[in-house]
């Protein structure tokens, strides 16, 4: 239905945005007419599938390595060297409870990637990391007392989810919290009592955006890094998620309807579908940021 829509649209000549016209260095996995999920990264001016990363679960790019950092079918951690098109797995000969790294987030000028360390393999127990790959040491970047997920990284500070209540509280109720890299202020940032989710801080605009699902909906929502000002951005029957803001201040995000998830812009009010040939459904996008 989704490619429908979309062919609809091109013919009627919508103001679209292609793929070509994402940030460069932006990367994401699409669904390929054959049901096999493919890696993409964003060049100059052109899309380019990343032939040896197909059917992985997540993957994110050092820019300064060269290399791909990707969890595979068989959910080992793998790094995909392009200057030798070769893979080979990290951390295998550590314990089990080490090679559990999930949510591989980009970690600009630093090499390696940020992620969530699943301690003993359980999410009851997480830390948040990065993982260096020069040394191929793990190293912690927030001591919290909660489980905590989905880390994202800019301008010297962090913001991640984390799940604050589970029984007493009726179900899961994860908040937003956010911290500077090099103190130790982790405080939280919302009382919404929901699963707020994939929480995104803009350096430049200062704003945090997260995803706030309610009501059978999903919508993209902001504040200011005082935790006041509290919007909601985007609205309607759909399930929007992995909201990003580029360099020039547009905000992407994923919206999700009919089982298919598809890139959106928000760019001066206005939304936009990103249209990607011969892709029907996207996933882990992680928008450039060069």
């Amino acid at each position: 239905m989704k490619r429908m829509v979309l062919l609809l649209l091109m013919v009627l000549g919508c103001d679209c945005v292609h793929a070509v016209d994402l940030p460069r260095g932006t990367t994401f996995i699409g669904l390929k007419p054959d049901g096999h999920w493919q890696a993409y990264v964003v060049g100059e001016s052109q899309v380019s599938a990343i032939e040896a990363l197909s059917n992985i679960q997540e993957f994110t790019y050092s820019k300064s390595l060269n290399r791909h950092f990707y969890i595979g079918a068989n959910e080992k951690l793998y790094e995909y060297r392009l200057d030798k098109k070769a893979a080979n797995q990290i951390l295998a000969g550590e314990k089990d409870r080490i090679t559990q790294i999930t949510a591989l987030q980009l970690a600009p000028n630093r090499d390696g990637f940020y992620g969530v360390l699943l301690q003993g393999g359980r999410s009851k127990s997480t830390r948040l990391v990065f993982y260096n790959a020069l040394t191929g040491k793990v190293e912690p970047l927030v001591d919290s007392r909660i489980s905590a997920f989905e880390p994202q990284v800019q301008s010297g500070r962090i913001v991640f989810a984390g799940l604050v209540c589970v029984e007493a509280c009726g179900g899961p109720v994860q908040e937003i919290w956010l911290k500077d890299l090099d103190i130790d202020n982790a405080r939280q940032m919302t009382l919404l009592h929901g699963f707020v989710k994939q929480p995104f801080w803009d350096g430049r605009s200062r704003q945090i955006y997260f995803s706030y699902p309610k009501q059978r909906q999903a919508g993209i929502w902001k504040m200011g890094e005082d935790g006041l000002d509290l919007v909601q951005v985007t609205q309607g029957d759909h399930w929007d998620t992995s909201p990003q803001t580029a360099p020039d201040g547009s905000l992407y995000f994923l919206r999700q309807q009919g089982g298919e998830a598809a890139i959106y812009c928000l760019k001066d009010g206005v939304e936009n579908p990103v249209v990607i040939a011969g892709i029907s459904s996207v996933r882990d996008l992680e928008i450039g940021r060069e």
